[in-house]
């Protein structure tokens, strides 16, 4: 729990600070990377440990909106978990079983990370508040 609070902190800040950033190019496969922003080690980081990757396997879109979805299969990414463990139902009408997001949302929700946004939705597909990080 301690790496996923250290890790939720680093994505807090990393949020308030630059809602539009864009990542550097190097060794990571993104095409849309400018190379030497200040967080280059950290997204380096974070890719190369599998806590996050792009949103297809050249394209990062740093200037993406952080979905619901993305941040609850991060935060699972961070804690390692096993992915076979959460198959299945999730509990949620709007989150499909087998989607790229089932087993994160299902991960997350089992653990009380979150709770979705009321009469069995989960709202994969909206936007992360700052609020809801926290």
């Amino acid at each position: 729990m301690k790496k996923l609070l250290a890790f939720l902190s680093f994505l807090l800040t990393l949020v308030m600070l630059c809602p539009h950033v864009a990542v550097a190019a190097g060794d990571m496969p993104f095409s849309d990377v400018k190379a030497g922003k200040w967080y280059y080690y950290n997204v380096k980081n974070v890719y190369e440990n599998g806590h996050m990757n792009g949103v297809s396997d050249t394209l990062f879109a740093p200037h993406e909106t952080l979905t619901r979805a993305m941040f609850v299969t991060i935060l699972a990414a961070v804690e390692s978990y096993d992915k076979t463990a959460y198959s299945g139902d999730t509990g949620f009408t709007d989150v499909p079983e087998g989607s790229w997001f089932a087993a994160p949302v299902k991960w997350a929700s089992e653990n009380g990370i979150v709770s979705g946004r009321g009469e069995g939705i989960f709202d994969p597909g909206g936007k992360v508040t700052r609020q809801e990080m926290t």
